[in-house]
């Protein structure tokens, strides 16, 4: 047991720095409510994606500005530390981009069209819900898959789109998609990353026009 413990902390306190615990905080100012702690800029944003998701009411988020992540605009995590508490302790944390580059320009996160951002909002949320489906070491498998193969990685987020889907955010999940896809000046694995990992925007609206049909 004491030997299991010894890897389970190395593990944590390697997946930590992998994951860039330590964000800087780029917004003077945050805003605690409902057991989340928000950007002061995005939290209209981001409390009307969260009405998408009322199963989280009750759960801990922070959503923390952090430029130290690497070809993500976003990422959604449990707070590595919490996977050694009970399930219903855990606690997670969404990371992201103080503001995107294009080319040339930079535009603030909070700036970008709103319906972009609860599509990428809405999608990160939905790994979150995904988390609490599952305990403390079948995320950790999942953390290991995630690196070791891109085909889990696939399967993984075109789930998550789903979960999306289903929470009635569809539409915005298409529109970042949409949005990204249609910035040529992004960088090119970044654009490839989209195009390959997560559902293209025609099937997300071919299952739309299916329920729209029932």
């Amino acid at each position: 047991m004491n030997l299991f413990r010894s890897c389970l902390f190395l593990f944590l306190v390697s997946f930590t720095q992998m994951m860039g615990q330590n964000a800087s905080e780029y917004y003077k100012n945050y805003t605690d409510t409902l057991n989340k702690r928000i950007p002061n800029e995005l939290v209209p944003v981001i409390l009307k994606t969260l009405e998408h998701y009322p199963e989280l009411d009750t759960i801990p988020i922070d959503f923390v500005i952090d430029d130290g992540i690497h070809n993500s605009f976003m990422q959604a995590k449990p707070k590595p530390l919490s996977l050694l508490k009970k399930r219903n302790k855990r606690t997670y944390q969404v990371q992201l981009m103080s503001s995107l580059m294009i080319g040339d320009s930079v535009i603030p996160t909070h700036l970008l069209p709103e319906d972009a951002l609860m599509g990428w909002f809405g999608h990160e949320i939905g790994h979150l819900v995904d988390y609490e489906s599952m305990d403390n070491i079948e995320i950790m498998i999942l953390g290991i898959r995630y690196i070791f193969s891109k085909n889990y990685v696939i399967r993984t987020e075109k789930r998550v789109d789903l979960i999306a889907i289903g929470h009635g955010l569809g539409k915005e999940n298409i529109a970042w998609k949409e949005f990204v896809l249609n910035q040529p000046l992004l960088p090119k694995a970044y654009l490839d990353k989209i195009r390959q990992i997560y559902m293209p925007p025609s099937e997300v609206d071919e299952i739309l026009k299916g329920r729209d049909k029932n």
